[in-house]
């Protein structure tokens, strides 16, 4: 995206029939930097988590499970320049 700002170019969306909010996939973005801190912190936390009774394996979820649609990324994008982008 910043790329493409950057060079003047819209930035290209495709999957648009999906049964989401406007028709675009879902993610949940996270920052890289985030997304270490998280493994990080599972990892401290790992041994003191129970699991439940009979359970052999524990599983933690690092999203945060709210996701955010291509589109409305690229609005919040959009939002936060201070010189217009190309429409996609």
């Amino acid at each position: 995206m910043i790329d493409k700002f950057h060079a003047g170019q819209p930035y290209p969306v495709t999957g648009t029939d999906w049964e989401t909010r406007d028709g675009t996939g879902i993610r949940d973005y996270v920052h890289a930097w985030d997304l270490a801190r998280a493994h990080t912190a599972a990892l401290r936390a790992f041994d003191t988590i129970v699991p439940a009774a009979g359970d052999t394996y524990r599983v933690i979820s690092l999203g945060s499970g709210t996701g955010t649609t291509v589109l409305e990324l690229i609005n919040a994008f959009r939002t936060s320049l201070a010189s217009p982008c190309p429409p996609s």
